[in-house]
């Protein structure tokens, strides 16, 4: 993971070089790219926090820039909830190193929220300096939060949902409703392809065994399975499809290796 990471930054780096100098077009924004640098942003993130890697601190300043710059709102949710989760799972060793880091991060994060518009308007106008074009950023500002049209999707599978409550409308059924898009939430794409009974089993069981991964006594796995949720389960909640997803899959044969089955004895403890 840290060495396609790395491979997947330099690519993204580039290529943010060459559409910020105009030498390649991306359009008014890339939601590929920023989910692309999710990988780096997560792996270099978590060297930050266990080697206090500066290194990796570079890294993913300069991914999480290239994701505001060029990129969509979906992957910073992602970073976010990695974050927050990792200093609730991930507690460490109580030293004065872990809390001062501890600290740092909340105080950010809380200063963060609360003057959000004063540092989004203050990211803008470096950006415009440099004519960069931030759709992410310019959607922050907004007084209300904009769906880009999926809740005009959402509405429309919650009304499929209403009528084939029982037997649901099949796998990639939301494709058929929807205009050949899916629904850009795994919830709603579960319940409305299984039906309510069916769908909302799965996602319990679902929800079971991610929180169980979670929380494994091993560190080592439980922070692998937080990685991976945070790349291949929370972006489906605004974005995409489970079905042709394949950092689901990979979360999922994650959770079926360290937190379903029974881990043999003979195993180090960071296989």
């Amino acid at each position: 993971m840290e060495k396609t990471g790395t491979i997947v930054f330099f690519i993204g780096a580039i290529t943010a070089f060459l559409a910020i100098t105009n030498r390649i077009s991306l359009g008014p924004y890339s939601m590929s790219l920023s989910y692309y640098m999710l990988l780096p942003v997560i792996v270099h993130m978590n060297n930050f926090f266990v080697k206090r890697s500066i290194e990796s601190g570079l890294i993913t300043t300069i991914a999480v820039f290239i994701i505001f710059a060029l990129g969509s709102r979906g992957a910073i949710l992602c970073i976010g909830i990695y974050v927050i989760l990792y200093f609730m799972t991930q507690s460490g060793k109580n030293s004065v190193k872990n809390w001062v880091l501890k600290l740092s991060v909340f105080f950010t994060l809380f200063f963060s929220v609360f003057f959000l518009k004063e540092i989004f308007t203050f990211l803008n106008k470096i950006l415009m300096k440099y004519n960069i074009h931030s759709r992410t950023i310019a959607l922050f500002l907004r007084d209300k939060v904009h769906l880009s049209g999926r809740e005009v999707i959402y509405s429309t599978i919650v009304d499929q949902i209403k009528a084939h409550p029982l037997m649901g409308i099949g796998l990639a059924g939301d494709r058929l409703y929807t205009g050949g898009t899916y629904s850009h939430n795994i919830f709603l794409e579960i319940i409305s392809g299984f039906g309510i009974i069916v769908g909302i089993i799965i996602l319990l069981f679902l929800g079971c065994i991610t929180i169980r991964s979670l929380f494994l006594k091993n560190k080592t796995r439980a922070n692998l399975m937080l990685m991976w949720f945070c790349i291949g389960f929370v972006p489906l909640i605004v974005s995409g499809s489970y079905l042709t997803y394949f950092q689901f899959w990979i979360f999922l044969g994650l959770i079926t290796r360290f937190s379903v089955t029974k881990e043999q004895k003979c195993l180090p403890a960071n296989y």
